[in-house]
């Protein structure tokens, strides 16, 4: 039977069927890791064995590509804004989200609509230089994404149980 990997590297034309049953038959009489063999016997080098076995994925340019929701992503950058006493500016947290710009900028989009966050000044006409700053309603949702990260937090550290004698819950 082949594997996934082995279909890959044979669909491509990296490999035969034939290079694939060597490299396994190889792999299991000295083990060793599949890429390990691929190059040991001479079929693929370093280079192709990362391409197909560790593939950069692209950057994603819009918060759908990115694979997270946009709740988790909004909550993430107010809670980065609320510790920043409020302010912030697209650069500041698009360095501390690693996310690239056009991704913040969406998401600041959406905030502003919900009336989480507003511009709160601008040095010039680019959104670079823009400050923006959260809302009451921001500040609120901020503090409770804060909150329900504080209790996920907690309950994973010190197990549930422990956090329920710890604050006093009693079943």
């Amino acid at each position: 039977m082949i594997d996934p990997i082995g279909r890959l590297l044979i669909r491509e034309g990296l490999i035969s069927e034939a290079q694939l049953i060597h490299v396994v038959t190889e792999q299991k009489r000295n083990g060793g890791t599949f890429g390990d063999n691929l190059r040991a016997l001479g079929y693929l080098t370093e280079e192709q064995v990362i391409k197909i076995l560790h593939p950069i994925p692209a950057l994603p340019l819009k918060v759908a590509e990115t694979g997270l929701s946009e709740a988790f992503l909004s909550d993430l950058l107010l809670k980065i804004a609320y510790q920043e006493a409020g302010t912030f500016t697209i650069k500041n947290v698009t360095s501390k989200l690693c996310l690239a710009f056009s991704v913040v900028d969406e998401l600041i989009e959406l905030l502003k609509a919900d009336q989480l966050l507003l511009i709160r000044s601008s040095a010039s006409y680019g959104r670079e230089a823009q400050v923006f700053e959260l809302t009451q309603r921001g500040r609120e949702r901020a503090q409770i994404a804060l909150k329900f990260f504080l209790c996920i937090h907690i309950s994973q550290n010190i197990g549930i149980g422990r956090h329920r004698i710890s604050v006093g819950y009693r079943t």
